[in-house]
């Protein structure tokens, strides 16, 4: 399992925002702490699951800075199969087309 370190910001309006700086995409907030991890969660798998998409790599994940909160990545291993399946795929339809 992989883990993003993120940052927990207090906003007076919306409880939290979190950042990741190994991700800059992955931006949410929530109205209190547990939200706000929760939806971390979430955003930090939809951006990466972007990355596979978009074809470019996974960025590191750092070592976390004082204060920073760790946010582990479950569900980007099922989406990375069904990207790699996709593609697979994609490259055998190639591959049969001929002349």
């Amino acid at each position: 399992m992989r883990f993003y370190p993120a940052t927990l910001t207090p906003d007076e309006r919306s409880g939290f925002t979190v950042t990741f700086r190994d991700v800059p995409e992955a931006i949410t907030e929530g109205d209190n702490r547990r939200e706000a991890l929760l939806h971390a969660k979430d955003a930090l798998e939809s951006a990466l699951v972007m990355y596979l998409s978009e074809r470019r790599s996974l960025p590191k994940n750092s070592e976390p800075r004082s204060g920073e909160v760790m946010v582990p990545v479950t569900r980007i291993r099922r989406s990375m199969t069904l990207l790699n399946a996709r593609v697979d795929h994609s490259v055998r339809k190639t591959r049969n087309v001929g002349p």
